[in-house]
């Protein structure tokens, strides 16, 4: 059993919206030149690779530790991690109860 409800979401070896970009991405990304891409909650990342795969470069994140492997995975597959930076937004409990000592 995972920690979060999104975990629990996306855990299973299928991928839950598919590995194709949302209709209204693949309608409007490729109209803009590659630039910095920002994607928050962004899920298994079906989204951003594929603006990876345009040239973008991808700055992603999703709640899910379990959404962000299967990311990393389909980045894997379609040959685009080099364009991914995946940030730590929320540092585990520990670290940020020592970042707020009381």
């Amino acid at each position: 059993m995972t920690n979060n409800k999104w975990d629990e979401l996306y855990n299973d070896q299928e991928y839950r919206y598919g590995k194709e970009p949302n209709v209204f991405v693949q309608s409007m990304l490729p109209d803009h030149p590659p630039s910095d891409v920002l994607s928050l909650s962004e899920g298994e990342g079906r989204n951003a690779v594929y603006a990876a795969e345009l040239g973008h470069r991808v700055t992603a994140w999703d709640y899910s530790s379990v959404a962000l492997d299967k990311l990393r995975q389909l980045a894997d597959e379609r040959n685009v991690n080099q364009l991914f930076r995946l940030p730590v937004l929320f540092p585990a409990k520990n670290e940020l109860l020592a970042s707020f000592p009381c």
